[in-house]
Formats: C-alpha cells, sequence, structure tokens
C-alpha cells in the first residue's frame, strides 16, 4: 500500500502470470499463482452435472469452440482473488495446506517471508521472516511433506542451498551448489531426503544427515558420462582421472520421487526416462524412444514426467499428454490445445485427480486424467499488450494485443473477448462517442461502435490505409471530434470522428517522432482544440509543433489536393528545445492561471515545467530552454504521460516501473509507487477511471493491474466528493450526445472487413472509386503512348544502323567519324557517365575482392613464411633411383622463428646451468676430475650414436641426476636446444648439396650449348636435356606469381600505359642511338669482315659449287675445260673427305659430351644417396632425443600435483583424526540427551493416559451420552475430508504408505453446536469441549516428543556408524598416503634411460605395432656369455653321460643281435640237414661228388685273362692318340694369342694416334681459342692422374692379395704326418 496526497493507493487485482514461477495446487479445487508482486487464488467449482455449457476462462475465451463437448472439465475456475500483496516482485513461493502457510520470495531481497492464510477470509497474517545469506534472491522454495523442514535454493552467485526448521527460525543446513537448480522435490515419506535437478542437466539427490549439534547435506550426484557405464545398470564411476566436456554428459531435467525411495527422471531431450537410485547414484533405463520402435511418438515427448499408482503422465515438445504404464506400454495419448505446443510443467492436485499442465506459450490448463475433459485456467500472454481506452459512457475498458485480441471488462469482470482478426500495433477510444480506433502494421486505420450486446461484434465505421507502414499512436481529442494518427512514415493523418468518419488530411513531420498530445480551447468567440507534436532533430535537440484545429461545424481543413494540410491557412507554432524530450503536456489555461504552461519529461530523467510567451505570427520558432521547475521521478530515461479527461491529474510512467501522480493546482506534491516489473521494461501505459477511484495500468511484464484510491484523510474525502460531482457532471454532459451518436452510427451502413496487405493503395493515392477508374484510365492511355514512342524509336535505331553499316563499306576518303553519328549527345554524354560508374562500380568492387584476397594471402604468408627461419625444401636427383622406383628426394627441416620471450626462456635456463655445472666443478678439487665428469655428462649409450659433439650437450644432465621435476624441464629444453643444433648442422651441408646440384646444372648446361651446336651442324633432331629445378627444390617460387598462371588477360589502367609506351620509346631512342654509332659492329666489319670465324674454317664450310657449263658432255669439252673439269673432280672428292672426317669429329664430341652429362649426373645423384643414408641417421637421432623430451615432459605433467596430492591426503587425516575426536567427546553428551527424551516422551505418554481416565471419571455416569461422547472426544478428522471422493487415492502412488506413516492432525475441526447430542446439559457440553482441547493438546505434545526421542535414538545411531565410517576412512586414507608416497618415489627414482641396441640382442617377440617391454630385463653382454658358457658345461656333461649310456646300449643290442644271429643259424642248419636227408640223388651229383668241378674253372679263367690283355693294348693306343691332339691344340692356342697380344699392341697405338690427331685437328680447328686449350691440358692431366691413381689402387690390391693370401695360409689346420 502506498501513501498519496489524498489517502493511499491499494492494489485490488493483478490480472495476468509472472513468467517462470509455476502454479501450486492449494486444495484439489484451489490454485494459487504469482502475478507481479501479488499471489491470487483461482478456485474451481463443484461439479454440477453440466456437461455441454459455455464455459469462459479466466481471461474470458470460450472453449466451446476448442474443445468438444463431453471433454469440458466438470468444474472449470470459478474466480480468481487476490491472496496477498509483497512489497517486492515475488521470485520464487511454496504453500503447506495443512497449516494454510505460504512463503515467498522476493527479488533481490535475502529474506523469506512467512504468512498464514486464512482461506474463509481470505487476509493473511504474518508470521516471520528467514534470512537468507550469500545470493541475490531465492529461486526455489519447497516444503518438506510432514512440514517441519522448508528448503531454499539462491539465485547467482552460489545457487545456496538452505534447510531450516521454519518454526524455530533455525537453519539446519547450508550448502553452495555447483549448478543452478529448476527443480526441488522433498521425499514425501521421509523428509530427511529431497533432490535438485535442472537445466544445467545435473541430478543430485541429498541427504539431511542428522548429528548433536549439528546438520549435515550429503549429496549423491547422478551426472554420469557414456565412459562410465560399466555395466546393465549403469554405474557412476567417480574416480573419473580426466576431465569430463559438458557435451559428454548424460543429463537429466524433470524428476519424480517413487514410495521405493527411487527417482524417476526424464532426459535432457525428453526421448529416455530413468530410474535411479539415490543411496549409490546407479541409474537404468526403463523407458526409450530410441531404441524401442513401438515407442517412436515418444522421442522428444517425455521431458516432463510424473508419477501414478498407475504407470506414468508424461508431456514433451509436441504438446500431448500420454499415459506410460509400468510395463513400458503407451496406453493413451490425449490432445488438450491443438494449438500448444511443448509442455514446460505438470502438476497433479492433491487427489490426483486432476493435473495442471503449462505450455511453453504461456498457456495454462485445468486436464481431468479420468474423463479428459479440460479448461483454460490462465494464460501468460504470447502476444504484448498493446494499449487500453476507456469507454466512458458504456463503463467498459478495453485492452488490446499484438494479434488482434481485444478484451472488454467491467470492474474486475471480463465482459468478452473479439477477435479482430488483424496485427493491432495501437488502440485508442473516444470518451465522448464511446468508438474504438485501432491501427494495424499495414497502416489500416478503423474506427468500431462500441460493444452493444455480448452476442454482436463491433461494427465497422470506417477503414482506410492511411500510412505507408504501422501505426505508432492514436489519439482522439477531449471533444471526441477529431482523430490523430501518427506511422512510421512520419505522416500525422487527422480524421473526423463525427458524422462524416473520413479523413482530412495529414501533416509531414520533419524529425523523428516522440509523441504529440491533445488540448482543449475553450474562448469567448470560439472553440477549437490545439495539437501539439513532439519530434526530435539530428543535432538531438526537440521541437514541438503546436497546430489549431476549430470545432465549429461549417469548419473545413485547408488541404491541398494530395490531402496535405495547408500549415499557412491554419495558426501554428514551433518551439525548440535544447535537448531530448521523450514526451509532453500542455497544461489547460483554466488550471494554469491562463499562462501557456507546458510539462516536459526529458532525456536527464527529469519532468521540468515551461511557460511559454505568445506568439502572434505562424511559423515563429521559439527556443524555451530555463524551466520554471524540474522534478526527478525516474531513475531511468524513458517515460510517458497519462493524464485524466479534465487534465488536472498526471502520471508520469517510467520503464523503470514506477509511476509518479500529481495534481496540476500543487505540482510539487506528489508520490510514487512501483507498479509493474523493470526488468521486462517497465509501465507501457495507464489511465484514470471517470470517477477518480482506480488507476489501470498496463506493463510489458504482461500484467494489467487496478489500483484502489483509497481517501483517508479530510481533504481527501473531499477530494472523492469532488471527484464524484465531477464524474457526475460529466456523464450527464456525455450521455445526451453519446445517444444522439449511436443513432447517428447505428443508421449508417456497415462498412465490409477486409484483410490488411502491404499492397493495398494508400488513401492518398485514391481515396475513392472514381479517382481510381480515372486513373486506371490515365494509365491506360500512357501504355498506349509509350508504345508509340517504342515502336518509333525502334525504327530509328534501324536506320541508324543501316547507315553505320553502309559507312564502314566505303571509300576511306567518304567514310565519317563514327561520332558524327551521334545524334544526341546528351544522351551519349550520359551512357558515357553511366558505363564509366559502372566501370568504377565494378572496379571498386574487385578492388574489394583483391584486398581481401591480399589480406588472406598477407595472413597466410606472415604465419607460413615470413615466420620461418629455414623454408622448407627438398633436393631430388637427376635419374631415378632403382631401389625406389622414382627420383630420390632429400629434404630438410623448417625451423620457425623463435619469439623473443622463447629466446629470453632458454637463455635464462642455458645460464642457470652452466651456473649449476661451475659450482659443480668447483667442489671438485681436481682438474682432471672435472673433466671426467664433463666427459660423462651423458651415458655412453646416448653419445656414441651422436654424428658429431653439439654445442649444448655439455649442459644436459646425466640421467641418474634427474630426480626432481625441474631438472626434467630443464632437461628437455636443453635437449630441444641439441635437436636444434642437429637441425643447423644438418642445414648447413643441405645448402652445401644445394649449391652443388646448381652448379652441376650450370655444367650440363654449358656442355648443351656444345651439343646444340653440334645437333645443328650435323642437322640431326635428338633431344637435348635440360635438367630444371621444380617447386620443391625452389621454394620461393610459391610466393610468386607467374604469368602462366595467369590464365586472363590483362587490363592495363591508363597510368600504366603510359609506363608502357614509355618505356618502349625509350628502348627504341637506345637502338636508334647504338645504330648510329655501333663501334661493335664497326671493328667487326674492319677487321675481319663481319665474320667472327676464321677463313680456313670458312673455306671448309662453303660449298663447291659446279658451274654449269661443266654439264655438257666431255665430246663438246675442250682440253682445258677437261682439265678444269677434273680439278674440279679432285677437288669435289678432297672436299667430300674432309666433309666426312668433320663429322665422325662432331659425332665423337657429341657422345663425349653426353657422356660427360651423365657422369656428372651420376656423381651427384650417388653424391645425395650418400647424403640421405646421413639424413636418416639424423632423423634416427632426433627421434631419440625427442622421444626423451616426451618422457621427461610426460613425467612433469603427470607429478605436476603431487605435493598438493600429499597435502590434501595429510589434511584428510588430520581431519579425519579432528572428527573422530569430535565424536568420542559427542557419545556421552548424545546419550544424556536421549536420556532426557525418553523421559520427557514418558511423561507425555503418562499425561494422555490421564486424560483419558479423567474422560471416563468425569463422563461414566452419563450412560445414555458415553458412547456418542467418547465418539466426539476421539474424533479427529478435519473438515476437508468430506472432500474426499471414492477412488481418490486410485492414482496416488504414496496413499497405501502414507497410512502407515503416523500422524496427528495439526487443525483438527472444532466441535460445533451441530455436533452436540440432543437433550446434552450445555456446561458438559462445555466441558467436553475442553477436555477434548487437553487430549488433542496432549497428543501433540506425545507426538513431538515421540519424534524427538525417536531422532535422538536415530542420532545415536548415526554418530556410532559415523565413529565406525571415520575410522574405516582413516585406515584408507593411510593406506592411501603410503600407497602414494611409494608411488611417488618409484617416480622419482625408476628413472626411464633409453638405450640402442642391434636387433640379435633383443629377446623379446615382436609385437605387429608395437612391442610392449613392460616385463622386459636388460642384462650386460657378460652375464649373458656367463650364462652361456654354463649352459655348455652341463650340455656337455649331459651329451658325456648320454654317450655313455649310448655305448653301453649298444653292446647290449650288439648281444642280443648275436644270440638272435645264433638262434636263425641253428635253425637254418636244421632245415638245412632236413633237405638234404629229404634231398633225391642223380647221376650229375653224383660225378660232382666224386670228382668235383675243376676243370670247368680253368678253362673260363683263362679266357679272361685273353680278354684283359686285348683291352689293356688298345687303351694304350688311344690314349697315345688323345695326347697328340692335345698337344697340337696347345700349340695353336699359343699362337693364337701372341697373335691377340700383337694385335692389341697395334689397336692401342692406333687408338693413340687418332686421338692425338683428333686432337691436333681440333688445335687447327679452333686456331688459337683459349677454351680448348684449357680443355686439352685439364683432359692430359685428369688421365694421367688416373693413371697413376690405378697404378697405386693395383699396387695396393697385389698388397692385400698377398696379405688375405697370409693370412689364409694362417687359418689351414696343420697335422704331423
Amino acid at each position: 500500500m502506498t501513501g498519496s496526497l489524498f489517502g493511499e493507493l491499494e492494489i485490488s487485482s493483478s490480472y495476468g502470470l509472472t513468467r517462470g514461477i509455476k502454479p501450486k495446487f492449494f486444495k484439489s479445487n484451489l490454485i494459487l499463482y504469482v502475478s507481479g508482486n501479488c499471489i491470487n487464488s483461482v478456485s474451481l467449482r463443484e461439479p454440477n452435472g453440466m456437461s455441454n455449457r459455455n464455459i469462459k476462462s479466466s481471461n474470458g475465451l470460450s472453449e466451446t469452440q476448442s474443445l468438444e463437448p463431453q471433454k469440458m472439465l466438470e468444474y472449470p475456475p470459478e474466480s480468481h482473488s487476490k491472496v496477498l500483496t509483497a512489497e517486492g516482485f515475488i521470485t520464487s513461493f511454496a504453500i503447506y495446506p495443512k497449516e494454510s502457510i505460504i512463503v515467498y520470495g522476493e527479488r533481490y531481497s535475502k529474506f523469506i517471508r512467512i504468512v498464514k492464510w486464512s482461506q474463509a477470509t481470505n487476509t493473511t497474517n504474518h508470521l516471520t521472516k528467514l534470512e537468507v545469506n550469500g545470493d541475490m534472491s531465492i529461486n526455489i522454495l519447497s516444503f518438506s511433506a510432514d512440514g517441519f523442514y522448508l528448503a531454499a535454493v539462491g539465485d547467482y552467485p552460489n545457487h545456496q542451498i538452505t534447510i531450516w526448521d521454519w518454526r524455530t527460525q533455525k537453519v539446519i543446513s547450508s550448502i553452495s551448489n555447483e549448478e543452478p537448480s529448476h527443480f526441488l522435490t522433498f521425499n514425501p515419506l521421509d523428509s530427511k531426503q529431497f533432490c535438485t535437478s535442472g537445466k544445467s542437466g545435473d541430478i543430485k539427490f541429498w541427504k539431511i544427515k542428522v548429528g548433536f549439534k549439528k546438520y549435515h547435506l550429503i549429496p549423491t550426484s547422478g551426472t554420469v558420462t557414456s565412459r562410465s557405464v560399466v555395466n546393465e545398470s549403469r554405474k557412476i564411476d567417480y574416480n573419473l582421472d580426466y576431465p569430463i566436456d559438458d557435451d559428454q554428459k548424460m543429463k537429466f531435467y524433470f524428476h519424480n520421487w517413487a514410495p521405493d525411495k527411487k527417482v524417476y527422471a526424464s532426459s535432457e531431450d525428453g526421448s529416455e526416462l530413468y530410474r535411479f537410485s539415490t543411496e549409490t547414484g546407479e541409474f537404468i533405463t526403463i523407458v526409450s524412444a530410441k531404441t524401442n520402435p513401438k515407442l517412436e511418438e515418444l522421442e522428444e515427448n517425455m521431458k516432463i514426467v510424473l508419477l501414478n499408482a498407475r504407470g506414468f503422465l508424461v508431456g514433451g515438445k509436441d504438446g500431448k499428454l500420454r499415459i506410460i504404464n509400468m510395463q513400458s506400454e503407451l496406453v493413451r495419448t490425449t490432445t488438450i490445445d491443438p494449438n500448444c505446443e511443448n509442455i514446460i510443467s505438470l502438476a497433479y492436485s492433491p487427489d490426483y485427480r486432476t493435473v495442471l499442465v503449462e505450455f511453453e506459450n504461456g498457456k495454462s490448463y485445468i486436464h481431468n486424467t479420468k474423463t479428459e475433459a479440460s479448461v483454460l485456467l490462465s494464460q501468460i500472454p504470447k502476444h504484448q499488450w498493446v494499449g487500453m481506452g476507456n469507454l466512458v459512457t458504456d463503463g467498459l475498458l478495453c485492452f488490446a494485443r499484438e494479434n488482434g485480441l481485444v478484451e472488454f471488462w467491467k470492474g474486475n469482470s471480463l465482459c468478452k473477448a473479439w477477435d479482430s482478426l488483424i496485427d493491432i500495433t495501437s488502440i485508442t477510444a473516444s470518451s465522448s462517442s464511446s468508438l474504438l480506433v485501432t491501427g494495424s502494421k499495414c497502416g489500416v486505420v478503423r474506427i468500431h461502435t462500441p460493444l452493444m450486446l455480448e452476442s454482436n461484434d463491433p461494427k465497422l465505421l470506417f477503414r482506410h490505409r492511411l500510412h505507408d507502414s504501422e501505426v505508432i499512436k492514436l489519439s482522439v481529442d477531449g471533444t471526441g471530434r477529431y482523430l490523430a494518427s501518427i506511422g512510421k512514415d512520419q505522416t500525422i493523418w487527422i480524421s473526423s470522428m463525427s458524422g462524416t468518419y473520413k479523413p482530412l488530411g495529414y501533416i509531414k513531420i520533419n524529425g523523428a517522432f516522440k509523441n504529440f498530445h491533445w488540448e482543449s480551447i475553450e474562448g469567448s468567440q470560439k472553440k477549437s482544440v490545439k495539437l501539439f507534436i513532439l519530434t526530435l532533430e539530428p543535432d538531438n535537440s526537440s521541437t514541438i509543433c503546436s497546430f489549431e484545429f476549430q470545432l465549429s461545424e461549417n469548419y473545413v481543413l485547408p488541404v491541398d489536393e494530395s490531402y496535405a494540410i495547408q500549415k499557412h491557412l491554419i495558426s501554428y507554432h514551433n518551439l525548440r528545445l535544447e535537448q531530448e524530450a521523450h514526451d509532453i503536456f500542455s497544461v489547460p489555461s483554466s488550471f494554469a492561471a491562463g499562462k501557456d504552461t507546458m510539462y516536459v519529461l526529458c532525456n536527464d530523467k527529469q519532468l521540468k515545467i515551461f511557460t511559454i510567451g505568445n506568439s502572434t505570427n505562424n511559423g515563429d520558432r521559439q527556443v524555451i530552454s530555463i524551466p520554471e521547475e524540474e522534478f526527478k521521478d525516474h531513475q531511468l530515461n524513458f517515460a510517458t504521460f497519462a493524464t485524466n479527461n479534465s487534465g488536472e491529474w498526471i502520471l508520469t510512467l517510467g520503464s523503470d516501473g514506477y509511476a509518479t501522480i500529481r495534481s496540476v493546482m500543487e505540482v510539487g506534491k506528489s508520490f510514487k509507487f512501483h507498479a509493474h516489473d523493470e526488468a521486462y521494461g517497465g509501465i507501457k501505459c495507464a489511465m484514470f477511471s471517470i470517477d477518480f477511484k482506480h488507476i489501470y495500468t498496463m506493463g510489458y511484464d504482461g500484467l494489467i493491474r487496478t489500483w484502489d484510491w483509497k481517501y483517508s484523510t479530510t481533504n481527501g474525502r473531499r477530494a472523492a466528493l469532488e471527484a464524484k460531482e465531477n464524474s457526475d457532471r460529466l456523464l450527464a454532459d456525455l450521455l445526451p450526445i453519446a445517444e444522439q451518436l449511436k443513432e447517428t452510427y447505428l443508421a449508417l451502413e456497415e462498412i465490409p472487413e477486409k484483410v490488411d496487405s502491404a499492397d493495398e493503395m494508400l488513401y492518398v493515392n485514391g481515396n475513392d472509386s472514381a479517382v481510381a477508374e480515372s486513373k486506371k484510365e490515365l494509365s491506360n492511355e500512357k501504355i498506349l503512348y509509350s508504345n508509340h514512342i517504342t515502336n518509333k524509336l525502334k525504327s530509328i535505331s534501324d536506320r541508324l544502323s543501316k547507315l553505320i553499316a553502309k559507312n564502314d563499306l566505303a571509300p576511306t576518303l567518304e567514310k565519317i567519324d563514327r561520332s558524327e553519328f551521334v545524334i544526341d549527345l546528351r544522351e551519349r554524354d550520359r551512357l558515357l557517365e553511366e558505363t564509366d560508374k559502372l566501370l568504377s562500380d565494378i572496379r571498386q568492387q574487385q578492388e574489394t575482392e583483391n584486398i581481401k584476397k591480399r589480406i588472406i594471402r598477407n595472413r597466410l604468408k606472415k604465419e607460413c613464411w615470413d615466420s620461418m627461419d629455414t623454408i622448407g625444401q627438398s633436393v631430388k636427383s637427376f635419374k631415378i633411383d632403382s631401389m625406389i622406383g622414382r627420383l630420390l628426394e632429400v629434404t630438410n627441416y623448417p625451423i620457425r622463428h623463435r619469439s623473443i620471450q622463447e629466446i629470453r626462456k632458454i637463455d635464462n635456463i642455458k645460464r642457470l646451468r652452466r651456473i649449476q655445472l661451475d659450482v659443480q666443478s668447483a667442489m671438485h678439487k681436481k682438474v682432471e676430475q672435472e673433466k671426467h665428469n664433463h666427459d660423462h655428462e651423458e651415458i655412453p649409450t646416448e653419445t656414441r650414436n651422436e654424428p658429431e659433439k653439439l654445442p649444448h650437450s655439455h649442459l644436459l644432465y646425466n640421467n641418474n641426476e634427474l630426480i626432481t621435476k625441474e631438472r626434467r624441464r630443464i632437461q628437455s629444453y636443453i635437449i630441444g636446444e641439441c635437436i636444434n643444433d642437429i637441425k643447423d648442422a644438418f642445414k648447413t651441408k643441405f645448402k652445401d648439396i644445394v649449391k652443388s646440384k646448381q652448379d652441376d646444372i650450370q655444367k650440363i648446361e654449358e656442355k648443351n650449348e656444345r651439343i646444340s651446336l653440334i645437333l645443328t651442324q650435323l642437322q640431326l633432331q635428338e633431344k637435348v636435356y635440360h635438367p630444371e629445378l621444380d617447386e620443391d627444390e625452389m621454394p620461393e617460387t610459391i610466393i610468386e606469381v607467374k604469368d602462366s598462371e595467369v590464365t586472363v588477360e590483362r587490363v592495363l589502367s591508363a597510368e600504366e600505359l603510359k609506363k608502357v609506351e614509355l618505356k618502349r620509346l625509350q628502348a627504341e631512342e637506345r637502338l636508334k642511338n647504338q645504330g648510329e654509332d655501333n663501334f661493335r659492329q664497326r671493328a667487326l666489319i674492319q677487321m675481319m669482315n663481319g665474320k667472327l670465324d676464321d677463313r680456313k674454317s670458312q673455306e671448309e664450310k662453303e660449298e663447291v659449287t659446279k658451274p654449269e657449263w661443266m654439264n655438257k658432255p666431255k665430246d663438246e669439252m675442250s682440253d682445258e675445260e677437261k682439265k678444269l673439269l677434273k680439278e674440279f673432280e679432285k677437288k669435289m672428292a678432297i672436299f667430300k673427305e674432309e666433309q666426312e672426317k668433320h663429322r665422325k669429329a662432331l659425332e665423337t664430341e657429341l657422345r663425349k659430351l653426353q657422356a660427360g652429362i651423365s657422369e656428372i649426373q651420376d656423381a651427384f645423384d650417388q653424391k645425395l644417396k650418400e647424403f640421405s643414408q646421413y639424413k636418416l641417421n639424423v632423423d634416427k637421432d632426433i627421434y631419440e632425443r625427442e622421444l626423451k623430451m616426451i618422457k621427461q615432459t610426460h613425467f612433469a605433467i603427470i607429478s605436476r600435483n603431487d605435493d598438493l596430492m600429499e597435502i590434501q591426503l595429510q589434511k584428510r587425516i588430520d581431519q579425519l583424526k579432528v572428527d573422530k575426536a569430535n565424536c568420542t567427546n559427542e557419545i556421552p553428551e548424545i546419550k544424556k540427551e536421549l536420556e532426557r527424551c525418553r523421559e520427557e516422551y514418558e511423561t507425555a505418554l503418562k499425561k494422555d493416559k490421564e486424560i483419558e481416565k479423567q474422560f471416563k471419571k468425569d463422563f461414566h455416569m452419563l450412560e445414555l451420552y458415553f458412547e456418542p461422547l467418547s465418539k466426539l472426544f476421539k474424533r479427529r478428522g478435519n473438515n476437508n475430508d468430506s472432500e474426499e471422493k471414492d477412488g481418490d487415492e486410485i492414482l496416488n502412488p504414496f496413499a497405501n504408505f502414507e497410512k502407515d506413516v503416523p500422524h496427528v492432525d495439526m487443525s483438527p475441526a472444532p466441535l460445533t453446536v451441530n455436533d452436540m447430542p440432543d437433550g446434552l446439559n450445555p456446561d458438559i457440553w462445555t466441558k467436553l469441549i475442553d477436555i477434548r482441547d487437553k487430549k488433542i493438546a496432549i497428543e501433540q505434545e506425545v507426538l513431538y516428543s515421540s519424534r524427538s526421542f525417536k531422532e535422538m535414538q536415530s542420532m545415536v545411531q548415526n554418530v556410532l556408524e559415523e565413529s565406525d565410517k571415520i575410522k574405516a576412512e582413516t585406515e584408507k586414507a593411510l593406506i592411501d598416503l603410503n600407497q602414494f608416497t611409494e608411488f611417488k618415489f618409484k617416480n622419482t627414482y625408476n628413472i626411464e634411460t633409453l638405450f640402442e641396441l642391434k636387433q640379435g640382442q633383443v629377446e623379446v617377440p615382436q609385437a605387429p605395432i608395437v612391442t610392449n617391454y613392460t616385463d622386459a630385463v636388460l642384462l650386460d653382454r657378460s652375464v649373458v656369455e656367463q650364462l652361456n658358457e654354463q649352459v655348455r658345461t652341463l650340455g656337455q656333461l649331459k651329451v658325456d653321460a648320454l654317450t655313455e649310456i649310448k655305448e653301453y646300449r649298444k653292446g647290449i643290442h650288439a648281444l642280443e643281435w648275436e644270440n638272435k644271429m645264433f638262434d636263425f643259424q641253428a635253425d637254418d642248419l636244421v632245415i638245412r640237414t632236413r633237405d638234404i636227408q629229404l634231398l633225391r640223388v642223380s647221376k650229375e651229383m653224383q660225378e660232382y661228388l666224386r670228382s668235383g668241378d675243376a676243370h670247368k674253372q680253368s678253362s673260363e679263367i683263362s679266357n679272361l685273362e685273353k680278354i684283359s690283355d686285348h683291352s689293356q693294348k688298345t687303351h694304350i693306343h688311344v690314349l697315345q692318340d688323345k695326347k697328340e691332339i692335345l698337344k697340337k691344340l696347345d700349340r695353336k692356342t699359343r699362337r693364337k694369342e701372341m697373335e691377340n697380344r700383337q694385335l692389341e699392341t697395334q689397336i692401342s697405338d692406333l687408338n693413340m694416334s687418332v686421338h692425338d690427331r683428333l686432337q691436333i685437328h681440333d688445335i687447327k680447328v679452333s686456331k688459337g681459342s683459349d677454351q680448348p686449350k684449357r680443355d686439352i691440358h685439364r683432359e692430359l692431366f685428369t688421365r694421367r692422374r688416373l693413371v697413376d691413381l690405378a697404378k697405386s689402387q693395383a699396387q695396393d690390391i697385389a698388397i692385400l692379395r698377398e696379405e688375405l693370401e697370409r693370412l689364409r695360409l694362417r687359418t689351414y689346420p696343420a697335422f704331423r704326418v
């Protein structure tokens, strides 16, 4: 309530919802919501059986059209009433219906206010306030289910979560939250558990841990990443050793509690539903629209979830409600409003019969889930309010929105909502005629009749498109005669509002429009009105123009043909204000003592009052600068005026949300009130009621508020009485006029409505059909005339073309210049100007594009070229390498420039290292020891592979010294310097290779010149090889543009053409001067007849021409001619012989030159191949050092937080020790407190039993009434119990669990007289009420003492568990500390060292990609050799033993074989004996047995001896013949070898002779040329050097062969004979 001049201002109603604050159910039929700084209630009517009726929501819109009859809600909103008004704008609120408690937080306030609301009387009682520290305001408030705890979540910067015992105003616990939360709910069955979630995607489960002297909030995070999913239950891994990116998080949004202490949460995109365990944070996916094809329609439609006994109620993006059962099956889909999408909030009523549904567009519905009936509760306007008007004579207020919806209110009730179907940008109403005026985006102005009946829409009387763009403001003068409209086209139209209803004329203003204002003037002779227009000039000064219009019936506004008002024919004045103004108000002369007084709201946030002097001349420009008074009413710049009908009272409306009211009679007195939220832009407009009892304000926050003016003082009551009289008098004057006007416009025909369009003709261009028809005819005539002119121009053009063609074919003398054909010189000049302008634009555009490309080019060059110290370059071989099948290529190392900071950093590191080395060397006593230390800065395995000693290698640490992070960092930097040294050394050699190739190319080109000359002389068409360097070998060509790369012809400018012409003239002048006196040419002619060749060579080159007379027969020749013919033939033969010799010499020289080129290429390629091998070694060395750098840097990274980790572990151990000591000290005190609570509980139980005994004692004698009195005594039901219906708890998932929770009604219904049994004594009834009240008080005491006792028992258990937990955590922390210490020690002293080993020395099995050497062991060579020797010794022993065993077994096998052999022999003898015994004896056998076979053997032997003698003789004879043949062949071979040696000697002599003759011939041909002499001497010298080298190498080979033979003989084994 705000104090004022004549009383107080009190807000009576606030229409609209505050964005972002959810409405809440107070009861099943009562909803509370926030409207600015007010909390309103909306009650729902009870069902009355009406199923098909026209129901209006809170904003009056009929829902019959959008909803089917069977889906209408049984009890739509009945009324909206204000519950309370806060001092500031409310940011959050919570309710505890059981005790009618409302708590709310205000913006920029750290206090939470607690009030008790009486629904019966609609009054609130302020109980207390709670202070929150750390945050700017409160975002969330929530009560626990039992009402013991109140939770609050703060805004920025800390997002503090605070838990109160609000009854004792004690902070239970407070903790800072990492992320902002938008939802906080307590577990309905456990007040010590709550959950937070929100748009940040995090979900946390909090547990209030009860301690003896303090409470703790224990969070369990439910935010996980996809990498931490380890099984099907998606267990959360909290020990991640890497940062988690926001895009990797699984984000959750809305949540709901379940009876089993689980929490159901939806994903951020609304496609999945999860179930969380609040103890561990584990979750599983129970519904997924992404993986289940049957639930595809649920994708992005499960963002908001409600749990009920049957399943889930979900809503999301498409705006539909869906029911999912516990088996994850879609049961039902309901569409509440087809025009609404994206459900942002769902809330069940306490009886779970209805649900409150909020959409993103601001609409809120009450939906019955059983009957599927819905009704619109309220809506936050998606389309902003445009303005409002006061229809005084009809007693109506009208409010318009941007979408064309106009609402008509009478008092605080909505009468009708009318959709105008246009985009309204401005609205006003006439107070005298009650006409409604609207303006649209297309510049159309409409005038409608007032609302006559609820069933009829306003009647359209006026519709014209006056403006080219949207209408900014509309205003009707106080008499209702004129209407002024202003559009963005800076045109003000004046229209008639009486009688004709037509536009009169317009005023074109200069400058930017700010505002305008009407003033009524009453004089002795005439009545008129003034229109004041405020504009802003370019120099930020303001101009106020006033135009006076007469009100007489015969007055005609002076306008010209285009409807422009003739300013010189009316009275108008100009005022100049030397600063920017936002609005103006001209005080009526009746309130300003006849003075012209102007109120101005300026840009300096002040209200300034100026007195204007009289001006007699039209158009006079008067400057006003010094105000009479100044008032600062607002904190922000922008502000506007609002006045009552008489102009006595004014309101200044600011963007800071405040309104200031003052009387023009007492300007110095004023008062302010905070009407709307400044965060949305403050106040839009306001107006007074006609009786001065109300003020209506409209804000940019979407609220419309009504303020009641309470006249409390004497002056106030007198002012109220005067205002009442003035309003009655004004109404008495206006009603007859209004009735007369109604008769007038009712008689008029309604203008047909049509849709606005930007293509519609403006009124100024075509105001009626006749003018439009005439313009159409004129347009047709213009088209015909245009066609005639076009045809005539075409014929002229054809004639001119023929003349030009004829002129081109005419003789030269008859031709005329093309310029003489120009008929219209001006047109030619115009075309040339247009062409030049077009070319200039194109050139400028192209230059702009070129500038952009240059900028990109320069940036790339700066980053990739100028920043390089060494540019990347390669060297390629001349010929293709046979090994790789392509040219061999060797590249250098590109090196970037170092910044000054890097150089300084490296210099500091090297300086520190040198100082350290100097200190170390000073500590040694002997210089030799110092040298020894410097020589062993690196271990041998690292230094032996270096190609050369590097400048910075002596600064390196020994590997055994790298035991600190600092040393490892320094080592990595120094290794980097060593790498740079290696690259610098390679760069020097690379430059030598590049220069060598360039020199070789130059040599080849020199030889190519001679080859080209020889080929020309020999007239051969052989291809000459010209080596070239490609772009990789010449990196500077990358930034050079070649002419071949430019694909378009370059167009030279005039200046460039002048420069080219100047160069051409200079060249011609130079050539001319040289031609006049060319001393070189003159000397050549005088000395050698203009030729450089000698005469002999010239003669040789000249061809012998056969005279013509030699072609005749010899018979006809004379003797002289025959003699000449013989000489000619002889000369011709000699000439041909010389030509053949010359040709052979040239061919020989050509092959020699080509061979020389090939030798140069081969030599360079071999050199490049060796350099390539060197490059590989350098690469290997660099990679080794880079690997060392990586190892050192990796150690520095992983150990950077070791010290901090050790300190944290130690602090954790110390803290656990302190906690353990505290627990030990608290246990005795807690046990004492437990005993005290037990005694209190037992005492309360004893009192309860005594009360029951007292009741039985006092009432047992009343046997007739004892039973009903006992029931009344024990009755504790609330009045709300009658509201519960059968089946209300069916959908409540906590219904069965809540029955098991002990509960005592804190506000049981009192006994009334209606409850008293008939015939009962009133004294006994009073006694019953007293003892019942005592019983209720005792029961509450028992409940509280029982709760305290159970809490203390729980506290004791918690303390003991906490003690055990601290002990376990201490042991774990000690183990962790020991493990970390061991880990740190190993990391420090277990140093990694790189070794280079031969392939055969690595016995670890090699992997395909990277071999793991984790389990490998490095052994010294001697250890392996010693082990091998032991293996050999043991092996030899084993071999000897096996040999002995083998020999022993061999003897055994031999004996066994002999036994078997003897057995077989015995068997054989037995068989033979049997055969002999059974043999039949013949005569031959008998003879053989008697004499034997000696005579046969002797004859055979003699024959064989004869054959042998004959064979030996034959063999000796053949052998002698073969030896003779072999001797002959040997003699022939020796003879042939001698002949070959003689021929070889002759060939060498001939070759020498030919070579000498060729040289002599070359000398003769060159005749004194120095170059061939140098070549001959060089070749002779080269040949001599090669001969000597061959001899020395032959001697070396002989020596080496002898040495090899000697060594080979030493290896032959020597055996004794």
